[in-house]
């Protein structure tokens, strides 16, 4: 076959070396009627069409039609352009691909197809007598699957996806409206009907191919195309459905150490069976599921509206409704651990802001109104996940834990003023704030006399120390508001007192760095005696975690905090039992410590106000009965002090556990343990050295907290 068609080029290319040269329109008609011409000769088409010499006519006439435009100015049409319109040559040929025959000629006029859509840069699909012929083409395309042609059917579809995707205009000439029901008549969109057959090809190239066609076809901005996406084909459904039955395939349980490690980007990407021996059992299973998930994120992405919006209600009602909240409700502990955990890595994996509101709001439910009481939320999944974050279970607790971590981690305002701000009621747990003539003129004694950190650590434990972390014009809605008469009792200057609430500003936020640096005696420290102070680091993590955060809260309206002053203080469930398990650092595993403190940190960087004081700030004056993160600190560091002194060689111990921390990981902050570190008072000690760190990160935030508000 090869041998036939290599000599009749040859024959040819020695015919038009020994004849004159023909015009160009004479030769392309006299190559047309030399195909024309082959199917009155031959009735019986039994022979391979790649052993006539068809294909080197189809190339012939491509080669014409691309010289002639390369010598033609302005974008007019050439003769041998309007030959092919005129005489309607792509109705010829799909008529003749229909029939594929001879055998492979249906592969021939697409790649023909293909060539006049690739190399023509003359705006042919507007002609009726080029998107009809298309159209037809591309309703025969995917009509069967792992057929000769598949590879230039993919070919096809995604050539002219990235045509219409260029012109997105063009795409009305490719959806049809069917007139069974004039009213509301239906949209058929055959090129996303075609590409979904396609998409289920044994061939994984071929799969890949139409997934990228698809992309296409949801990114275009055409309202009409959107509609018929969303109302008339089975697009969203089938790419959910594919979604539902790869979680299927993944096993029932599951390490969660090996469900957030494994990582996961759609594409070609062949695994061989043997990765599963390799790893853990099921992550061929789990890679497939997260990749398809990856996918449709991405699709979600870049897709009109409408569409992203289909695609996101169709997860949530598929895949979170129907396969995950059973199987996280469950009695089962194992099963609910996994489940848990394929959540969470889910959450973290997704980033088009219409899947992760889908994702936040199947875990917390419609918030309640602020005037409800935390009773009357009958969300089951949001109330089974805040009371397992404090479960018997500590691998159960950690999992649920780090689902609310990669929640915070989102950026959702949503989530942040549910989950806390709408729980925090300043009137409710701060005292009333001093007069601001009071602190102004103390800001301009601390300005003069900044003492030491030793000295500055006493001040805390003074009754008196109520100034604010946060910026003083900020302390409250009535007593901040100084009257211009009020500041020259302090100072007949204005410029002094702007200066004393600056010099305040930075020696309160001094202050708060050295609260955090110093609140545990040295005898309970470890860190120097490793080498591993760890400020720097944390300085570092934090500034770079602030500045990435920031944006996603910029110029956000938060929901004003209703004061029902009938109700007493509430944290709300969330802040609640992370205080309570901080407040047992000393009675869990480092593991969950690891976990507790990590959620913390991620909520202390978000910036809000109330957030920063309930967290960051240990001098607001708190009223009786009330807590905040650095009382209960407080409470612990004077725990410590107690225990350690009925501890023998409590320092030294102190030290080689966090020396057999550091065998484990690089770095304590970093990763959790395999196992709980197995000496005696194992908890007590590994609550400490996690408790030191933690004073070190939350020092950190605070610092570059306060240098971005100054």
């Amino acid at each position: 076959m090869k041998m036939f068609s290599k000599f009749t080029s040859i024959l040819q290319q020695a015919v038009e070396v020994l004849a004159p040269p023909v015009p160009a329109q004479q030769d392309f008609v006299a190559q047309w009627k030399a195909i024309t011409h082959y199917f009155i000769d031959n009735k019986e088409h039994k022979v391979s069409v790649h052993r006539t010499t068809l294909p080197s006519h189809l190339t012939n006439l491509i080669s014409i039609l691309i010289t002639e435009e390369q010598g033609l100015e302005g974008g007019s049409t050439g003769p041998c352009l309007e030959y092919l319109l005129h005489h309607r040559l792509l109705d010829t040929l799909f008529t003749l691909a229909r029939a594929d025959c001879p055998p492979g000629m249906k592969q021939l006029v697409l790649k023909f197809y293909v060539q006049l859509l690739s190399h023509i840069m003359q705006p042919l699909l507007p002609h009726v007598h080029v998107h009809k012929p298309m159209l037809r083409m591309v309703k025969l395309c995917g009509e069967s699957l792992a057929t000769p042609s598949e590879s230039e059917e993919i070919e096809f579809l995604c050539t002219l996806c990235a045509k219409l995707r260029a012109d997105p205009y063009l795409t009305n000439f490719f959806i049809e409206a069917p007139k069974s029901d004039p009213a509301n008549p239906r949209l058929v969109f055959n090129l996303v009907d075609s590409l979904l057959n396609l998409m289920h090809s044994p061939d994984a190239r071929v799969g890949v191919k139409a997934c990228e066609g698809l992309l296409l076809c949801a990114s275009l901005p055409e309202p009409t195309c959107a509609d018929a996406i969303t109302k008339h084909t089975r697009m969203c459904e089938e790419l959910v459905e594919q979604l539902c039955s790869l979680y299927r395939k993944l096993p029932k349980v599951m390490e969660p150490t090996d469900v957030y490690c494994v990582q996961a980007l759609w594409g070609l990407d062949i695994r061989s069976a043997s990765d599963d021996h390799l790893n853990f059992p099921g992550k061929r299973s789990l890679v497939a599921f997260l990749s398809w998930l990856d996918y449709c994120d991405q699709l979600i992405t870049v897709a009109h509206p409408l569409v992203a919006e289909k695609m996101s209600e169709s997860i949530r009602q598929y895949l979170m409704e129907t396969c995950l909240l059973p199987a996280i409700l469950q009695a089962n502990e194992s099963l609910a651990i996994t489940a848990t955990a394929h959540l969470g890595r889910c959450l973290r994996l997704v980033n088009a802001k219409p899947i992760v509101t889908e994702f936040i709001n199947f875990i917390l439910g419609d918030p309640p109104t602020l005037t409800d009481s935390e009773e009357n939320d009958s969300h089951k999944l949001r109330h089974k996940l805040l009371e397992r974050c404090n479960h018997l279970s500590e691998e159960l607790s950690m999992t649920t834990l780090k689902v609310f971590e990669i929640m915070l981690q989102k950026n959702s305002q949503a989530a942040v003023s549910d989950l806390v701000v709408r729980h925090l009621v300043r009137e409710k747990y701060v005292e009333e704030a001093v007069a601001v003539k009071e602190t102004v003129q103390e800001c301009v004694q601390e300005r003069d006399t900044e003492e030491s950190v030793k000295e500055q650590t006493e001040e805390v434990k003074q009754d008196e120390e109520e100034s604010q972390f946060s910026i003083v014009s900020e302390s409250s809605d009535e007593d901040s508001k100084v009257k211009e008469s009020d500041v020259k009792v302090v100072s007949e200057q204005e410029s002094d007192v702007k200066g004393a609430a600056e010099a305040n500003e930075e020696i309160t936020a001094h202050r708060v760095v050295n609260f955090y640096l110093t609140l545990l005696p040295d005898d309970s420290k470890s860190s120097y005696q490793t080498g591993d102070s760890g400020y720097e680091t944390y300085l570092r993590d934090a500034s770079r975690q602030f500045t990435e955060i920031s944006p996603h809260f910029i110029d956000v309206q938060w929901p004003l905090v209703e004061n029902n002053d009938s109700e007493p203080f509430s944290e709300g469930p969330f802040l609640k039992v992370l205080l309570d398990k901080v407040s047992t650092m000393f009675d869990q595993s480092y593991d969950v410590n690891l976990q507790t403190t990590s959620v913390i940190s991620s909520l202390a960087l978000i910036p809000h106000k109330e957030i920063d004081d309930f967290l960051l700030n240990p001098f607001l004056p708190i009223k009786d009965g009330c807590r905040s993160l650095s009382s209960v600190l407080q409470k612990l560091a004077a725990d410590l002090r107690t225990m350690s002194s009925k501890i023998p060689d409590f320092h030294k111990k102190l030290v080689n556990v966090r020396k057999q921390l550091l065998g484990y990981n690089s770095s304590i902050r970093r990763s959790h343990l395999p196992q709980t570190v197995g000496v005696e008072h194992g908890d007590l000690l590994s609550g400490a050295i996690v408790l030191e760190e933690f004073c070190k990160e939350m020092a950190a935030i605070a610092f570059v907290k306060s240098q971005t508000a100054s």
